[in-house]
Protein backbone atom coordinates (compact mmCIF):
# COMPACT_ATOMS: atom_id res chain seq x y z
CA UNK A 1 0.00 0.00 0.00
CA UNK A 2 1.44 3.23 -1.01
CA UNK A 3 0.34 5.69 1.47
CA UNK A 4 3.34 7.93 0.94
CA UNK A 5 0.50 11.19 0.69
CA UNK A 6 -1.08 10.26 4.09
CA UNK A 7 1.39 9.58 6.53
CA UNK A 8 4.73 11.28 7.90
CA UNK A 9 7.80 10.12 9.42
CA UNK A 10 7.99 12.92 11.38
CA UNK A 11 7.16 12.51 15.06
CA UNK A 12 6.21 14.54 18.72
CA UNK A 13 6.80 12.47 21.61
CA UNK A 14 8.51 8.84 22.04
CA UNK A 15 11.29 10.60 23.54
CA UNK A 16 13.15 10.87 20.42
CA UNK A 17 13.32 7.15 19.88
CA UNK A 18 13.13 5.17 16.16
CA UNK A 19 10.49 3.27 17.79
CA UNK A 20 7.02 4.22 17.80
CA UNK A 21 3.87 2.89 19.31
CA UNK A 22 0.62 5.01 17.84
CA UNK A 23 -2.02 3.83 20.61
CA UNK A 24 -5.10 6.06 19.90
CA UNK A 25 -6.12 5.21 16.29
CA UNK A 26 -10.04 4.67 14.48
CA UNK A 27 -10.96 2.35 12.14
CA UNK A 28 -14.31 1.26 10.17
CA UNK A 29 -15.63 0.28 13.10
CA UNK A 30 -16.52 3.19 14.68
CA UNK A 31 -15.78 6.83 12.95
CA UNK A 32 -12.46 5.99 10.78
CA UNK A 33 -11.59 5.80 7.05
CA UNK A 34 -9.65 2.59 7.24
CA UNK A 35 -10.33 -1.13 7.96
CA UNK A 36 -8.18 -2.40 10.87
CA UNK A 37 -6.24 -4.78 8.34
CA UNK A 38 -5.55 -0.97 6.23
CA UNK A 39 -4.30 0.22 9.72
CA UNK A 40 -1.96 -2.57 10.02
CA UNK A 41 -0.78 -2.65 6.80
CA UNK A 42 0.21 1.12 6.59
CA UNK A 43 1.38 1.02 9.93
CA UNK A 44 3.67 -1.87 9.07
CA UNK A 45 4.92 0.52 6.15
CA UNK A 46 5.78 3.10 8.83
CA UNK A 47 7.87 1.03 10.77
CA UNK A 48 5.79 0.79 13.84
CA UNK A 49 6.37 -1.40 17.04
CA UNK A 50 2.19 -1.33 18.17
CA UNK A 51 -0.68 -0.14 16.80
CA UNK A 52 -4.08 0.62 19.12
CA UNK A 53 -7.13 0.38 17.51
CA UNK A 54 -9.01 2.31 20.09
CA UNK A 55 -12.82 2.97 17.95
CA UNK A 56 -15.59 4.44 20.03
CA UNK A 57 -17.70 2.43 22.23
CA UNK A 58 -17.09 -0.83 19.63
CA UNK A 59 -14.51 -3.62 19.78
CA UNK A 60 -15.73 -5.48 16.84
CA UNK A 61 -12.62 -4.72 14.65
CA UNK A 62 -10.12 -6.28 17.44
CA UNK A 63 -10.19 -9.58 15.82
CA UNK A 64 -9.22 -8.55 12.39
CA UNK A 65 -5.89 -6.38 13.26
CA UNK A 66 -5.12 -9.21 15.50
CA UNK A 67 -4.96 -11.22 12.99
CA UNK A 68 -3.44 -8.67 10.18
CA UNK A 69 -0.67 -7.98 13.16
CA UNK A 70 0.56 -11.36 13.23
CA UNK A 71 0.84 -11.44 9.34
CA UNK A 72 2.43 -7.77 9.21
CA UNK A 73 4.67 -7.97 12.24
CA UNK A 74 3.25 -5.38 14.81
CA UNK A 75 1.65 -5.67 17.78
CA UNK A 76 -2.23 -4.91 18.37
CA UNK A 77 -3.26 -3.68 21.63
CA UNK A 78 -6.44 -3.95 22.63
CA UNK A 79 -7.84 -0.85 22.89
CA UNK A 80 -11.45 0.72 23.20
CA UNK A 81 -12.38 4.64 23.67
CA UNK A 82 -15.69 4.81 25.87
CA UNK A 83 -17.71 8.07 25.97
CA UNK A 84 -18.54 9.31 29.42
CA UNK A 85 -19.44 12.04 31.13
CA UNK A 86 -19.25 14.54 34.22
CA UNK A 87 -21.98 16.88 34.75
CA UNK A 88 -22.96 18.11 30.68
CA UNK A 89 -19.22 17.46 29.95
CA UNK A 90 -18.10 14.46 27.70
CA UNK A 91 -14.77 12.47 29.19
CA UNK A 92 -13.40 9.74 26.89
CA UNK A 93 -11.81 6.64 28.50
CA UNK A 94 -9.05 4.93 26.82
CA UNK A 95 -8.91 1.09 27.68
CA UNK A 96 -5.85 -1.47 27.05
CA UNK A 97 -4.60 -5.12 27.06
CA UNK A 98 -8.39 -5.84 27.79
CA UNK A 99 -10.03 -9.30 26.90
CA UNK A 100 -11.19 -8.86 23.88
CA UNK A 101 -13.98 -11.84 24.51
CA UNK A 102 -15.13 -10.48 28.37
CA UNK A 103 -18.43 -10.88 27.83
CA UNK A 104 -19.51 -7.96 30.45
CA UNK A 105 -17.77 -5.45 28.57
CA UNK A 106 -19.14 -6.62 24.91
CA UNK A 107 -22.66 -5.86 26.59
CA UNK A 108 -21.71 -3.27 27.86
CA UNK A 109 -20.93 -1.89 24.47
CA UNK A 110 -23.71 -3.33 22.78
CA UNK A 111 -26.04 -1.08 24.94
CA UNK A 112 -23.59 1.95 24.52
CA UNK A 113 -24.46 2.02 20.61
CA UNK A 114 -28.15 1.26 21.15
CA UNK A 115 -28.09 4.03 23.07
CA UNK A 116 -25.82 5.91 19.68
CA UNK A 117 -28.96 4.74 17.69
CA UNK A 118 -31.59 6.52 19.39
CA UNK A 119 -29.44 9.46 19.95
CA UNK A 120 -28.62 9.65 16.42
CA UNK A 121 -32.47 9.24 15.58
CA UNK A 122 -33.80 12.01 17.98
CA UNK A 123 -31.25 13.94 16.28
CA UNK A 124 -32.73 13.62 13.02
CA UNK A 125 -36.38 14.09 14.46
CA UNK A 126 -35.17 17.27 15.62
CA UNK A 127 -33.47 18.38 11.69
CA UNK A 128 -36.68 17.51 10.35
CA UNK A 129 -38.10 20.14 12.71
CA UNK A 130 -35.87 22.42 11.09
CA UNK A 131 -36.60 21.39 7.65
CA UNK A 132 -33.95 19.63 6.83
CA UNK A 133 -34.77 15.77 6.10
CA UNK A 134 -32.21 13.16 6.08
CA UNK A 135 -33.20 9.19 6.15
CA UNK A 136 -32.05 7.31 9.35
CA UNK A 137 -31.51 4.15 7.29
CA UNK A 138 -28.86 6.46 5.03
CA UNK A 139 -26.69 7.36 8.16
CA UNK A 140 -26.40 3.76 8.89
CA UNK A 141 -25.37 3.12 5.93
CA UNK A 142 -22.47 5.69 5.92
CA UNK A 143 -21.56 4.59 9.26
CA UNK A 144 -21.66 1.04 7.39
CA UNK A 145 -20.17 -1.41 10.37
CA UNK A 146 -19.07 1.46 12.97
CA UNK A 147 -21.10 2.75 15.46
CA UNK A 148 -23.05 5.41 14.63
CA UNK A 149 -22.33 8.77 15.92
CA UNK A 150 -22.17 12.63 14.79
CA UNK A 151 -19.82 12.27 12.18
CA UNK A 152 -22.14 10.01 10.35
CA UNK A 153 -24.97 12.69 9.82
CA UNK A 154 -22.56 15.52 8.89
CA UNK A 155 -21.40 13.27 6.28
CA UNK A 156 -24.91 12.37 5.50
CA UNK A 157 -25.67 16.12 5.31
CA UNK A 158 -23.08 17.30 2.90
CA UNK A 159 -24.23 14.43 1.02
CA UNK A 160 -28.08 16.01 0.77
CA UNK A 161 -26.39 19.41 -0.34
CA UNK A 162 -27.78 21.20 3.40
CA UNK A 163 -23.89 22.01 3.91
CA UNK A 164 -20.94 22.41 1.80
CA UNK A 165 -18.14 20.26 5.01
CA UNK A 166 -18.54 18.23 7.50
CA UNK A 167 -17.34 21.44 9.63
CA UNK A 168 -19.80 23.25 8.28
CA UNK A 169 -22.37 20.52 9.55
CA UNK A 170 -21.01 20.75 13.03
CA UNK A 171 -20.80 24.91 13.26
CA UNK A 172 -24.24 25.35 12.03
CA UNK A 173 -26.45 22.18 12.94
CA UNK A 174 -25.27 19.51 15.18
CA UNK A 175 -22.26 20.91 17.26
CA UNK A 176 -22.82 21.56 21.42
CA UNK A 177 -25.76 23.42 21.24
CA UNK A 178 -26.36 24.18 17.93
CA UNK A 179 -30.25 23.49 16.85
CA UNK A 180 -29.70 19.88 15.69
CA UNK A 181 -27.28 18.82 18.48
CA UNK A 182 -29.01 16.24 20.94
CA UNK A 183 -27.39 15.16 24.08
CA UNK A 184 -26.19 11.73 25.21
CA UNK A 185 -27.03 9.50 27.25
CA UNK A 186 -23.05 8.70 28.74
CA UNK A 187 -21.74 5.94 31.09
CA UNK A 188 -19.97 7.86 34.48
CA UNK A 189 -15.92 7.93 34.52
CA UNK A 190 -16.48 5.41 37.56
CA UNK A 191 -18.52 2.90 35.42
CA UNK A 192 -15.96 3.34 32.13
CA UNK A 193 -12.89 2.28 34.22
CA UNK A 194 -14.42 -0.56 36.54
CA UNK A 195 -15.56 -1.99 33.27
CA UNK A 196 -12.31 -1.90 31.71
CA UNK A 197 -10.80 -3.56 34.88
CA UNK A 198 -13.16 -5.93 35.10
CA UNK A 199 -12.13 -7.05 31.63
CA UNK A 200 -8.99 -7.43 32.74
CA UNK A 201 -7.27 -4.15 31.16
CA UNK A 202 -6.20 -0.17 32.53
CA UNK A 203 -7.75 2.96 32.09
CA UNK A 204 -6.15 5.76 30.97
CA UNK A 205 -8.12 9.61 30.62
CA UNK A 206 -8.28 10.57 26.71
CA UNK A 207 -6.78 13.91 25.88
CA UNK A 208 -7.35 15.62 29.00
CA UNK A 209 -6.48 18.52 27.18
CA UNK A 210 -9.86 18.83 25.56
CA UNK A 211 -12.02 19.01 28.57
CA UNK A 212 -9.72 21.34 30.27
CA UNK A 213 -10.58 20.07 33.67
CA UNK A 214 -7.22 19.17 35.24
CA UNK A 215 -8.96 19.64 38.75
CA UNK A 216 -11.05 15.99 37.61
CA UNK A 217 -7.64 14.43 37.54
CA UNK A 218 -7.74 13.26 41.25
CA UNK A 219 -10.93 12.30 41.43
CA UNK A 220 -10.36 9.64 38.63
CA UNK A 221 -7.34 8.34 40.30
CA UNK A 222 -9.40 7.93 43.30
CA UNK A 223 -11.68 6.19 40.80
CA UNK A 224 -8.76 3.93 39.89
CA UNK A 225 -7.61 5.83 37.17
CA UNK A 226 -4.12 3.70 35.36
CA UNK A 227 -2.88 6.37 33.56
CA UNK A 228 -2.91 9.57 31.04
CA UNK A 229 -2.68 10.24 27.68
CA UNK A 230 -0.01 12.60 27.11
CA UNK A 231 0.84 12.67 23.82
CA UNK A 232 -2.14 14.27 21.44
CA UNK A 233 -2.53 16.57 18.45
CA UNK A 234 -4.17 18.98 20.62
CA UNK A 235 -1.68 19.24 23.21
CA UNK A 236 0.99 22.07 22.93
CA UNK A 237 4.37 20.94 24.26
CA UNK A 238 3.39 23.04 27.06
CA UNK A 239 0.70 20.71 28.12
CA UNK A 240 2.55 17.60 27.28
CA UNK A 241 4.82 18.80 29.99
CA UNK A 242 2.40 19.42 32.57
CA UNK A 243 0.77 15.98 31.98
CA UNK A 244 3.99 14.35 31.95
CA UNK A 245 4.66 16.22 35.43
CA UNK A 246 1.24 15.65 36.82
CA UNK A 247 1.66 11.55 36.11
CA UNK A 248 4.58 11.31 37.50
CA UNK A 249 3.50 12.67 40.42
CA UNK A 250 0.61 10.33 40.90
CA UNK A 251 2.44 7.26 39.82
CA UNK A 252 0.33 7.41 36.68
CA UNK A 253 1.00 5.41 33.30
CA UNK A 254 1.71 7.38 30.07
CA UNK A 255 0.29 6.68 26.45
CA UNK A 256 -0.61 8.94 23.49
CA UNK A 257 -1.05 8.99 19.83
CA UNK A 258 -2.38 10.27 16.84
CA UNK A 259 -6.11 10.22 17.21
CA UNK A 260 -5.80 8.86 13.48
CA UNK A 261 -9.37 8.71 11.80
CA UNK A 262 -7.82 8.70 8.22
CA UNK A 263 -7.21 12.44 7.15
CA UNK A 264 -9.65 13.97 9.14
CA UNK A 265 -7.97 13.12 12.43
CA UNK A 266 -7.60 15.54 15.32
CA UNK A 267 -5.44 18.47 14.10
CA UNK A 268 -5.15 17.05 11.03
CA UNK A 269 -2.85 14.56 12.37
CA UNK A 270 -1.24 11.69 10.10
CA UNK A 271 -1.03 7.89 11.79
CA UNK A 272 2.25 7.49 13.64
CA UNK A 273 2.75 11.67 13.62
CA UNK A 274 1.89 11.48 17.67
CA UNK A 275 3.61 8.19 19.40
CA UNK A 276 4.09 6.44 22.60
CA UNK A 277 7.36 5.18 24.01
CA UNK A 278 7.46 1.35 23.27
CA UNK A 279 8.85 1.44 27.09
CA UNK A 280 5.41 3.15 28.00
CA UNK A 281 3.75 0.88 26.26
CA UNK A 282 5.49 -2.45 27.57
CA UNK A 283 4.21 -0.63 31.11
CA UNK A 284 0.67 -1.02 29.89
CA UNK A 285 1.11 -4.24 29.22
CA UNK A 286 3.02 -5.28 32.76
CA UNK A 287 -0.17 -3.21 34.19
CA UNK A 288 -2.85 -5.32 32.74
CA UNK A 289 -1.16 -8.40 33.80
CA UNK A 290 -0.69 -7.96 37.22
CA UNK A 291 -4.29 -6.40 36.88
CA UNK A 292 -5.47 -9.77 35.64
CA UNK A 293 -3.14 -12.44 38.16
CA UNK A 294 -4.38 -10.43 41.17
CA UNK A 295 -8.34 -10.86 40.37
Amino acid sequence: MNINKRVTRNTRGAKGSTLRADLHVHSTFSDGAFTPSELMEMAAELKLTALSITDHDAIGGLGEGLRKGREVGIELVPGVEISAGVGSHEVHILGYYFDPDHDELNDKLLHFQSLRLERIRRMLEQLAGLGILIDYDYVLTVAGEGAVGRPHVAKALVEYGYVGTMSEAFDKLIGDDKPGYVSRNRTSPQEAIALIHRAGGVACWAHPGLENHDEWLDGFVALGLDGLEIIHPEHSPGDEARYRAMAAHRGLLITGGSDFHGGNGAGGSLLGQFATDPADVTRLREASEIRRNTA
